[in-house]
């Protein structure tokens, strides 16, 4: 039988505070890759990331889906007045490659 997962507390904390060299901090906050993250232990981080900050009262669907619109706008912006865009983005400078990713980023 297999060990029973981590809580979600339990797997952002462990995230938080990795035990590997390669560790930064920005702010107060430590990043580091780790191989073996999973989109649960993601989940745990940005749900007590939320809670820490008091975010729910803003989360309905009506305020998620105007916040959702808004950001999908701004990454359709990006792709304004160009005509079919080829995969690798050939004609697109670095600079838009790099705002293309950040507009990405926020959806």
């Amino acid at each position: 039988m297999a060990a029973p997962s981590p809580s979600p507390e339990q797997s952002a904390k462990s995230v938080a505070s990795p035990s590997i060299a390669d560790e930064e901090c920005i702010g107060d906050v430590h990043t580091a890759f780790k191989s073996d993250i999973s989109l649960e232990n993601i989940r745990g981080i940005m749900q007590e990331f939320a809670q820490e900050r008091d975010w729910h009262q803003f989360h309905t669907p009506r305020n998620l889906c105007l916040a959702l619109t808004g950001e999908v706008g701004e990454l359709a912006e990006c792709f304004q007045w160009k005509g079919e865009v080829a995969p690798g983005l050939p004609e697109f400078s670095t600079d838009d490659k790099v705002h293309l990713s950040e507009e990405l980023s926020d959806v």
